[in-house]
């Protein structure tokens, strides 16, 4: 078995997953690795219109593969499950869930993409998080990106854009209005 697959089978175990719901009373790892967010039950996704109709068709509950390279396990999972600096997947599901950036709220900023929902949306979506997602991470001290890479490319989760070959148009043309919502 290559490397590759090693970490794909452990980090897809299903003892593995722990709910969203969980993280804030658990002792996230200080470390370096990959995680992977998914639905819990794919009927009841909690996803509405065209996204519910692309997530069943795909019939894949995972949405998201990512790294935590430049920084640790804990904090990237807190950016990405609970508001804290807005990871990409957070802004994704806010995004189809359809929820909108402040309107030029990043207008006077330097940094163009990154936008924010305001505080009442945040806690609306991190609800949405408890109630329908679980998460797995395992630490890996090196090659992250390239394993990250290869993770998205043979995954396809819904929410990855770039490495996916199966990325989404609609959520990357949804993730662009916001962008552009925010810098007006």
């Amino acid at each position: 078995m290559s490397e590759l697959e090693e970490i794909n089978q452990k980090l897809l175990e299903p003892d593995r997953f722990i709910p969203a719901e969980k993280i804030d009373e658990m002792t996230l790892p200080e470390e370096t690795g990959i995680y992977c967010i998914k639905v819990i039950d794919m009927k009841n996704s909690g996803f509405e219109g065209e996204i519910q109709s692309i997530f069943l068709e795909r019939n894949n509950p995972i949405l998201y593969i990512g790294k935590s390279d430049k920084s640790t396990l804990k904090k990237r999972l807190c950016q990405e499950l609970r508001a804290k600096e807005h990871g990409t997947f957070f802004r994704s599901l806010g995004t189809v869930l359809g929820y909108l950036p402040p309107k030029g709220s990043l207008k006077n900023t330097k940094r163009k993409s990154n936008y924010k929902f305001n505080k009442s949306d945040e806690v609306s979506i991190i609800n949405w998080i408890n109630k329908h997602l679980e998460v797995s991470w395992i630490q890996i001290p090196k090659d992250i990106g390239k394993i990250e890479k290869e993770l998205i490319e043979l995954r396809t989760p819904l929410f990855n854009i770039v490495n996916n070959p199966s990325r989404v148009q609609l959520l990357k043309d949804m993730r662009t209005y916001c962008r552009e919502f925010a810098n007006s």
